[in-house]
C-alpha cells in the first residue's frame, strides 16, 4: 500500500512538470540570439492570478528595441509547481533585446 502510494506520488510529480515553450516576435524576421534578459516570473493558481509587478520587454531593453519574448516551463518550474500543487506555479521568461 506505502510502496503504492509512493510511486502515484511520483507519477503526478513527472505529469505536473510537464514542459512547453512559447515565443513572440515582436520584430519580423529578427535573429533571436542570447537573451538580454531571463529571469522566473510567479503565477498563482494555475496560472490563473499573475504578478502584479507588470514590466514591459521595453522597460527590460533600456532603450533598445525589444525583438523577442519568450515563456518556458522548465522541468524545475512544473516540478516546484507540482509540489505545492499548482497553487505557486513559475515560468521562465527570457526577453531578447536588439
Amino acid at each position: 500500500m506505502k510502496k503504492s502510494l509512493i510511486v502515484l506520488v511520483g507519477a503526478a510529480l513527472i505529469f505536473a512538470s510537464s514542459c512547453h515553450t512559447q515565443r513572440i516576435m515582436l520584430v519580423k524576421g529578427a535573429k533571436v540570439g542570447t537573451p538580454t534578459v531571463e529571469t522566473r516570473k510567479t503565477f498563482l493558481i494555475m496560472g490563473l492570478v499573475g504578478n502584479p509587478q507588470e514590466t514591459t520587454p521595453a522597460d527590460v531593453c533600456g532603450g533598445k528595441t525589444p525583438v523577442a519574448v519568450e515563456t518556458t516551463t522548465t522541468f524545475m518550474d512544473g516540478f516546484l509547481g507540482g509540489l505545492t500543487g499548482n497553487i505557486w506555479s513559475p515560468a521562465t521568461v527570457r526577453v531578447y533585446c536588439q
